[in-house]
C-alpha cells in the first residue's frame, strides 16, 4: 500500500501483479517495471511485482525409481525425505509407494515419505517328517521340532489299537513345505461296536 501511494503521489499510474519469491516476504514489492531509478513522464504506467511468498512445490512422482534417485529428486525440489522399508516382490531398493502423492503442493522443507522395497523375503522350507503310526502327542511334538504346526481331526475306528494313533497325515512324509505351515493329522478314536449279535436260532424240527 505504501508503494502504491508513493507512486500515485508522484503522478504515476500503478498496476500490481503477484510474483512468487522465497526471498521477499508476502505482500512486499519484489520489483518494478520500469526498473527502479528509471525516469518516466508523469502519468506513465508502472507495474509493481508483489511477493506472494515462496512458491509451493508440486510433489514429483518417484514411485518406480531407485531409493537414491528418488531421494536426489526430492532433495532438488527442496523437500525433506523420510524412508520406510517394506518387504516386497519388487526389486530391492525400488520405491514402491510415496506419501503425499504426485502433484500435491507443499512448502519448501516439507516431508515426503517414500516406501522402499527390501526385496522378497526368502522362504525357508522344511521336509515333513513321517508321523503316521505315532501317538497324537508324539506326532505333534515331532512336527513342532520341525518348525511346523499340527491340527488334529478325528476318525472313528473299531480297532482299539488305532485309538489315539495318527492314521493319515496331510501333506505326506517327505514333502517340502514352508516353515510354520500346518500339517493335518487324522487320529483314530476307538468306538466300541458292542457285543456281537447272537447267532440266529436253528429252525425248529418239523412236527412228525
Amino acid at each position: 500500500q505504501r508503494a502504491f501511494k508513493e507512486l500515485e503521489k508522484a503522478g504515476l499510474k500503478v498496476t500490481a501483479d503477484s510474483q512468487a519469491s522465497s526471498d521477499v516476504k508476502k505482500g512486499f514489492v519484489v520489483g518494478t517495471s520500469p526498473a527502479e531509478g528509471t525516469e518516466v513522464d508523469r502519468g506513465s504506467r508502472v507495474r509493481l511485482f508483489v511477493s506472494s511468498g515462496a512458491e509451493r512445490i508440486a510433489v514429483p512422482n518417484v514411485v518406480g525409481l531407485s531409493r537414491e534417485s528418488a531421494e536426489s529428486r526430492l532433495d532438488r525440489e527442496g523437500l525433506t525425505v523420510q524412508v520406510q522399508m517394506q518387504a516386497s516382490e519388487k526389486p530391492k531398493d525400488e520405491v514402491i509407494a510415496q506419501s503425499p502423492g504426485e502433484g500435491t503442493k507443499l512448502d519448501a522443507g516439507d516431508r515426503v515419505t517414500i516406501t522402499v522395497s527390501e526385496g522378497a523375503q526368502e522362504v525357508e522350507e522344511v521336509r515333513v517328517s513321517d508321523v503316521e503310526g505315532l501317538s497324537e502327542e508324539d506326532a505333534l511334538r515331532m512336527l513342532r521340532a520341525d518348525g511346523l504346526q499340527g491340527t488334529v481331526r478325528e476318525r472313528a475306528t473299531d480297532n482299539e489299537k488305532e485309538d489315539g494313533t495318527v492314521l493319515v497325515q496331510r501333506p505326506g512324509a517327505g514333502v517340502e513345505v514352508e516353515r510354520g505351515r500346518t500339517v493335518v493329522l487324522i487320529v483314530g478314536r476307538f468306538e466300541d461296536p458292542g457285543p456281537a449279535p447272537d447267532p440266529p436260532s436253528p429252525p425248529a424240527p418239523p412236527t412228525p
